[in-house]
Order: C-alpha cells, then sequence, then structure tokens
C-alpha cells in the first residue's frame, strides 16, 4: 500500500516538474522570438540609419566641395575686381599721360609756329630785297615738328613695359655705346642709362631729339654725303671764296658747286639708314638688347616710313639753304653737347629747368639739342665784314646736376 502511494507521489512530481519545465521552454522560446525580432528590427533601423547617415554624408561633402567652389570662385572674382582696378588704374594713369603728353606736343607745335613766324620776320628784316629764302623758314619748321612727333611716337614706343630691356648692371655692346656717345653725347648715355631712366618716355624722348637733330644738322649742311674728304675739301675751298669774294660771287659759285656736287652723287642718299643705325646704336647702349640687326628690324617696320619723311625734309633744306640763296648765308644752327648755356641765342626746352627754383645761368652746359636754330649771315658794313642774325634761335636741354646725382655708371666700357 505504501509502494503504490510512494509511485503517486513520484508521477505527481514528475508532472508538475515536467510542466514547469514545458513552460519554461515556450516562455524561453517566445522571449528568444521577441528579442530575434527585436534584433531584426534594431538590424533594419541601423541599416536604415546608416544609409541615412551615408546620404547626410554625401549631401555634406557636396556642400563641403560646392563651399570650397564657391570659396576659389569668391577668390577668382575677388583677384579678378583687383586686376580689373589696377588695370582701369594704369589707363586712367596711361590716358593722363597720353593727354599730358598731347598738351605739350600742342604746345610745342604752337611754339614752333610762332617761332618760325617770328624768324620769316626777321628774315624779312635783314634781307628784304632779295626775296631769298622764303622756303627755308617753311622747310625747317617742317622739319622739327616731324622730328618732335616721330620722338614722341619712339619713346612711348619704348618706354612701354612690354618692350624689354636689360638690368641696369648688365653690360652693353661697347661699339653701340662708343656710336652712341659719339651722336649724343657721353652724358646723355649715363644720363639715360642710369636708375631708371630709360623706362621713362620723355627721357627717351630727348635722346631721340637730340639724335634726330644732330643727324638732321648734318645732312641739311653737307655738301657731299658720300666722302667726307671731300666734304671737308670743298668747305675749306668756300671759306677761303667768301675772304677774298663778294657775297654775290661767293654764293653764286656755291649754288653751281652744289648743284655740280649732287649730280654725281650716284644715288639719293638713303637718310633713313644712318638714323636707324644711330637709334639702334642708342637703344643698345642705354640697355635694349644687343642683337642690332633685330633692334634695327623692329625700328624700320615701326617707324621707317616717317624717319624716310624727315630725311627728305632734311635734303629738302640742304638744296633751300646750298641752292636757293645767293646774296647772303643761312645755315641750321645745332649746338653740340657740352657748349655753355647762352640764354641770348638759345631757348632752354624747360623740360627739366621749370621745376628748379633757380634760372639757370650762362654757367650750365648744354646736354643736347632738340630743335634747330637758323642763323643768317649777310655783308656788313664798314665797321663789320660780316652781319649776322638768329632768325630762329635752337631750343637745348641744359645739364642740370641734380639730375645726374647716382650716375655712376660708365658708358664707355
Amino acid at each position: 500500500m505504501s509502494s503504490f502511494i510512494l509511485v503517486g507521489i513520484v508521477g505527481l512530481s514528475l508532472g508538475s516538474i515536467f510542466r514547469t519545465w514545458n513552460n519554461y521552454r515556450q516562455s524561453r522560446i517566445a522571449t528568444e522570438k521577441r528579442l530575434l525580432e527585436d534584433i531584426v528590427g534594431l538590424s533594419r533601423a541601423i541599416e536604415k540609419k546608416e544609409k541615412e547617415i551615408k546620404a547626410l554624408q554625401g549631401r555634406l561633402t557636396a556642400a563641403s566641395t560646392e563651399v570650397v567652389d564657391k570659396n576659389q570662385t569668391i577668390s577668382n572674382l575677388e583677384r579678378q575686381v583687383e586686376q580689373a582696378w589696377r588695370e582701369v588704374a594704369d589707363k586712367e594713369h596711361s590716358a593722363k599721360e597720353v593727354d599730358e603728353q598731347n598738351q605739350q606736343l600742342t604746345r610745342e607745335l604752337e611754339v614752333a609756329r610762332e617761332a618760325a613766324s617770328n624768324g620769316k620776320a626777321a628774315h624779312a628784316s635783314v634781307d628784304p630785297a632779295s626775296g631769298e629764302g622764303t622756303d627755308v623758314m617753311d622747310n625747317l619748321s617742317a622739319l622739327n615738328a616731324e622730328v618732335l612727333q616721330l620722338a614722341f611716337a619712339m619713346s612711348e614706343y619704348f618706354a612701354s613695359p612690354d618692350v624689354p630691356r636689360q638690368d641696369d648692371g648688365d653690360e652693353v655692346d661697347a661699339e653701340a655705346v662708343r656710336q652712341a656717345v659719339e651722336v649724343i653725347g657721353d652724358d646723355m648715355v649715363v644720363w639715360l642709362r642710369s636708375g631708371r631712366n630709360n623706362r621713362k618716355s620723355k627721357f627717351l624722348r630727348v635722346a631721340f631729339q637730340a639724335c634726330m637733330s644732330a643727324f638732321s644738322d648734318w645732312m641739311a649742311s653737307s655738301w657731299y654725303f658720300e666722302d667726307p674728304d671731300s666734304e671737308q675739301f670743298l668747305t675749306k675751298i668756300y671759306e677761303k671764296i667768301r675772304e677774298t669774294e663778294s657775297q654775290a660771287v661767293a654764293g653764286q659759285w656755291r649754288v653751281l658747286t652744289r648743284r655740280h656736287v649732287q649730280r654725281l652723287l650716284q644715288n639719293r642718299p638713303d637718310i633713313a639708314e644712318y638714323f636707324l643705325d644711330a637709334f639702334s646704336n642708342i637703344l643698345m647702349a642705354i640697355g635694349f638688347g644687343s642683337d642690332q640687326a633685330q633692334m634695327q628690324d623692329v625700328i624700320r617696320s615701326e617707324f621707317g616710313d616717317r624717319m624716310g619723311k624727315i630725311g627728305s625734309l632734311a635734303l629738302d633744306l640742304n638744296k633751300a639753304i646750298g641752292e636757293g640763296i645767293v646774296s647772303s648765308e643761312i645755315e641750321p644752327i645745332y649746338v653740340a653737347p657740352g657748349v655753355a648755356f647762352d640764354p641770348a641765342v638759345m631757348d632752354d626746352d624747360e623740360l627739366f629747368t621749370n621745376d628748379l627754383p633757380d634760372s639757370p645761368s650762362e654757367s650750365e652746359t648744354i646736354l643736347c639739342t632738340t630743335r634747330l636754330g637758323l642763323l643768317w649771315t649777310g655783308e656788313g658794313s664798314a665797321e663789320s665784314r660780316w652781319d649776322e642774325k638768329i632768325l630762329l634761335r635752337p631750343r637745348i636741354i641744359i645739364y642740370i646736376a641734380p639730375l645726374f646725382v647716382g650716375c655712376s655708371y660708365s658708358p664707355v666700357p
């Protein structure tokens, strides 16, 4: 009896344990299912968030790139605006310079016309009866005006920053320096070569005017272009004839001799080539390169026609002076560098002296001539063998010491 009771008790315990375990298992399965569902949900949420994060990162990267691009665009625009302002300032400065130069050129031409008019009046007063030389003043005025205009054009061209030039300390062509010194003088070459003077248009303009004035004087006065020895020989003969004969006889001999000599010339002189050599030597001497052929090509292509015109005007003046006048002598006045300044017979160009506190004195010397003058000579009275009168005073640049402070460069190697 007791054994059956024990078995029943054990059976009841096992059933209870089984039910308890089954309930636990079912609960655990449900819990694991819920956890698994939660994990799947979280995984999907994480995946969704990762996609959102990637999308946000993409948009952020795009926004950052756009910001960088916009900053670069802004920086470029700022540089463009700055460059535009600089260009505007440069153009305003250039326009101001051009306007000042045009005003100066206009004043120069007005002064030249006035001087020419005064010269004609003076010529009429000294030689009213002969009627000779009426074309000489017109020829000289046209020559001086053309020289001035070409000098302005060339100085603007070579003062441009687009035209390459050597540094101040660079070696220059020795032969070009010697040739330049012969034409415009040692002081002028030193002056242009020092500092940044070879970059300033008004300084270059003076050099070109000085060069053309020197050559124009020679061209207008020459007897025989092709042979310097014959030139000197004829000049000496004429001086002796003037000492012993009347002006009428001497003048007639000059006219006939000049006409004969001109017929002996093989060809009409190509005066432009003289200018071409001189200009190229001057530019090379003051730092504009060392290739003379290239330099001459540039000058010829840019200014060849105008150089030819000046040459023709100089030859016309030569003919008017040498063959058109008998009863008197008319000759150009050119003042060489280093000659003492004489305010009675010279006009100061005032390009550099107008800002000085004191007027130039007779102790000053000449740097160069920028405009040819004209001298009339006729037979004088009993007191004087010859009478002279200046029909047009030459215009010169005075050597001003303050302008040469620091000019330690020696142009001649």
